[in-house]
């Protein structure tokens, strides 16, 4: 809510607990004085965990169910040399 000067409800209560603390009328704690300051942050959190969750969902869905994951060509050399060893290390016992 911001009227015509531009300052928001929480932004002039927050200057309000500013010098009021400043002034020795509150006796609070700075993060409690500024607190009005930063009630978007929660907001932001919150919107960044669904938007995650929400990606995560799609992923979810768009993958092929029931397929293995393809193989790299570094995996099938690397498991064509294992068998190769295998097959080696048997021939000379």
């Amino acid at each position: 809510m911001k009227n015509e000067n531009g300052i928001g409800f929480s932004s002039l209560l927050g200057l309000t607990f500013i010098i009021l603390k400043l002034c020795g009328v509150i006796n609070w704690s700075w993060w409690i004085v500024l607190l009005p300051l930063y009630w978007w942050l929660p907001v932001v959190l919150l919107m960044l965990v669904v938007w995650i969750n929400r990606k995560r969902q799609q992923v979810e869905q768009d993958a092929p169910k029931n397929n293995p994951p393809k193989r790299s060509k570094f995996q099938e050399r690397l498991e064509e040399m294992q068998k190769q060893r295998d097959n080696y290390s048997l021939k000379n016992k």
